[in-house]
């Protein structure tokens, strides 16, 4: 590695590579995941290790009975924490269910390129003459089945209702690309 490279973590911190037994808590596999984050997003909660080695056998009596989303939060960053081990790798529990969710979802995002009917009738877009001559204009785009095509459809959009005809003009920014 370059000996002048600084290793960023979690959006501008500084790692800290210290290998003091208090900081090392053995389970790597969930540090440089993107469930934690996922967490986060969803639950809007910025603080990641906030109450999770604390003894909560006192606190369970002060528990509401309906969970709020904070306590989904913890019991949800537990369970991700919690290691799991298969063919010698180990990672946790929530991690495993996305590579798994991800095995499912890249069949899908597929089909329209390996599962097709050629028979001249349109059941998807991808029967369309638009999408057969976009493919023959862009011939490497077109050969790969994982690539994604954005679409956007509208019925009569006429904001404010004063004009005379259906179209108005529509920017799309793909937002995961570099500019």
């Amino acid at each position: 590695m370059y000996e002048k490279y600084t290793s960023w973590e979690f959006h501008g911190k500084l790692y800290d590579d210290s290998s003091d037994e208090e900081n090392d808590h053995g389970n790597d596999f969930g540090n440089h995941d993107s469930g934690f984050a996922m967490l986060q997003d969803a639950y809007g909660v910025a603080a990641m290790n906030v109450g999770l080695d604390e003894d909560t056998s006192n606190e369970n009596n002060l528990m509401p009975e309906e969970p709020t989303d904070t306590h989904k939060f913890y019991r949800l960053l537990k369970e991700y924490q919690q290691p799991l081990t298969i063919d010698g790798t180990t990672m946790s529990k929530l991690s495993y269910i996305v590579k798994v969710l991800h095995l499912k979802t890249a069949e899908d995002m597929r089909w329209h390129s390996e599962d097709k009917f050629n028979d001249d009738i349109m059941r998807h877009p991808c029967d369309s003459i638009a999408w057969k001559s976009f493919d023959m204009e862009f011939i490497t785009f077109g050969k790969e089945s994982r690539n994604v095509r954005l679409g956007l459809a509208c019925d009569g959009f006429q904001p404010f209702n004063n004009s005379q005809h259906s179209t108005s003009p529509v920017v799309l920014i793909p937002y995961n690309l570099p500019p």
